[in-house]
């Protein structure tokens, strides 16, 4: 199943999260931390800022949706990211505390209600990786391409931490069993 993430995607978000549009249309949230876990490997901790956001365009097959992820604070663990995503109607609202100093995700919130993490969220498999150029509205970047799988998704993603803040995550593409879902940025703010 997939699941919504409020990115996340989705998103995916980015999008551990469980239920949303009576559990068939949901974005996973495991590609979205994942993104996270390839940035904090790159650096030394995450160094995001409370305010930053970022907001994209989400396609599930043939619907179209929004989502937008923000910094909202900062603890001696780590950063609380919200996340909010809006498709078909619906929308739903999720909360996730990254470990600073290892991007792993410490805790999931959807809707209100506390989410357990699944055992393999901070391990994804990455089966290609290369740096490239990706074109998308707001414009063309360098970026890096990761192909990876959690559990018996794959999905592919564009990336750039220098440009885009929180995941760096410019574009995302998966195959889901209610269609192709793809995201990608529309707006962001770095602070």
């Amino acid at each position: 199943m997939i699941k919504i993430i409020s990115l996340t995607i989705f998103v995916l978000f980015t999008f551990k999260a469980h239920g949303f549009l009576d559990s068939k249309l949901q974005i996973n949230i495991n590609q979205l931390n994942m993104i996270s876990q390839e940035q904090a490997k790159t650096a030394i901790g995450l160094n995001w800022i409370v305010g930053e956001s970022v907001s994209y365009k989400v396609k599930l097959s043939i619907f179209s949706g929004k989502a937008k992820i923000v910094v909202a604070s900062e603890n001696k663990i780590g950063f609380w990211v919200e996340n909010t995503a809006k498709i078909l109607g619906q929308k739903q609202f999720s909360r996730v505390l990254f470990n600073k100093r290892t991007g792993e995700v410490e805790e999931v919130w959807l809707n209100g209600k506390k989410e357990d993490i699944a055992d393999d969220i901070n391990n994804p498999v990455i089966t290609d990786q290369k740096q490239t150029v990706v074109n998308i509205p707001i414009g063309s970047f360098d970026c890096f391409y990761f192909r990876a799988k959690i559990k018996d998704i794959s999905s592919e993603f564009w990336h750039n931490p220098r440009h885009i803040p929180i995941y760096g995550m410019l574009m995302q593409r998966a195959s889901t069993s209610l269609g192709r879902l793809s995201m990608q940025v529309t707006d962001y703010e770095d602070l």
